[in-house]
C-alpha cells in the first residue's frame, strides 16, 4: 500500500485528499503536516508533524509556496517523490522547484483536474488555428472567496498555452473571487462574426485530490525529473 504524506493536511485540498482515500484500498495517509499553531484532532493512523519524516513514500503539497518550498527542501533530503498543487510561486521559487527535479521526482500541475489538463489542450489547437490577426482571447477564471492568489496558477497556465501557439498573447486573465466556487475557467476566442468557448468547471474538490492521488501512484515509479499531468494521460 502506498503511503502518502499530505503537506497541508488542514486546508481544503488537504482534507479532499483525506476524504478520497477512504475510497481507494491502495493507498494510505501516514504523516499530515499542518503548521504548529493549528489545533485539529487527527484521523487514526495519521501523525501530525510540522517537518517529515521517513514514514511516507510519496508526498501531496497543497500547502502554501514558502512551506512548500521548506517541504520540497526535506523531501531531497529524505529521497522521497513531491507531487506539487500549491500555486503563487514567485519566479525564484520556482527556480528553486526546478533545481530540487534534478534530485528528486516532482510532479507539478496548477491544477490536479485531468478536465482540467484537456482543457488546456482544447485551448492549445484552438489558439494553434486561429492565428488571424482579427482574434482576441479573453480568460475568465472564477473561485471562492477565500483563494488567495489572482488570477490563478490555471489562468496562468492557459494563458501560458495561448501564447506558446498564438502569434499575439491572451487579454490579461479577468478573476472574479465570490461564494464558495470551486472553480470555473473559461477562455473566449472572439473574433467578427462569432466565438468559440470553452469552459471547465468544477463542482467538487474531490476531482483535484483524486488527480494528485493518481499522479502521486505515477510519481512513485520514476525516476527524479520534472512532470506533469500530460505523463499519466
Amino acid at each position: 500500500m502506498l503511503k502518502l504524506a499530505i503537506l497541508g493536511f488542514t486546508g481544503r485540498m488537504g482534507q479532499a485528499c483525506w476524504e478520497a482515500v477512504q475510497s481507494d484500498d491502495s493507498v494510505t495517509i501516514s504523516l499530515g503536516a499542518l503548521p504548529e499553531s493549528a489545533a485539529i484532532l487527527m484521523p487514526d493512523g495519521v501523525e501530525a508533524v510540522q517537518s517529515l519524516n521517513d514514514n511516507f513514500d510519496v508526498a501531496i503539497d497543497f500547502s502554501t509556496p514558502d512551506a512548500c518550498l521548506e517541504y520540497v527542501a526535506q523531501c531531497v533530503k529524505l529521497h522521497k517523490p513531491m507531487v506539487i498543487g500549491t500555486t503563487g510561486f514567485t519566479e525564484s521559487q520556482w527556480q528553486q522547484l526546478q533545481k530540487a527535479s534534478e534530485s528528486i521526482p516532482i510532479l507539478y500541475a496548477s491544477n490536479m483536474s485531468i478536465g482540467v489538463h484537456i482543457l488546456n489542450q482544447a485551448v492549445a489547437m484552438a489558439a494553434k488555428m486561429l492565428s488571424g490577426d482579427n482574434v482576441t482571447i479573453d480568460i475568465i477564471e472564477t473561485h471562492h472567496t477565500h483563494k488567495k492568489d489572482a488570477p490563478s496558477g490555471t489562468a496562468l497556465t492557459l494563458a501560458s498555452t495561448i501564447e506558446a501557439n498564438h502569434h499575439q498573447p491572451a487579454n490579461p486573465p479577468q478573476s472574479i473571487r465570490a461564494g464558495n466556487i470551486v472553480g470555473e475557467h473559461e477562455v473566449r476566442f472572439g473574433m467578427p462574426h462569432e466565438r468559440i468557448t470553452l469552459k471547465h468547471e468544477a463542482f467538487d474538490r474531490q476531482i483535484f485530490a483524486q488527480g494528485a492521488i493518481k499522479a502521486a501512484k505515477w510519481l512513485a515509479e520514476q525516476p527524479a525529473g520534472w512532470y506533469g499531468l500530460s505523463s499519466l494521460v
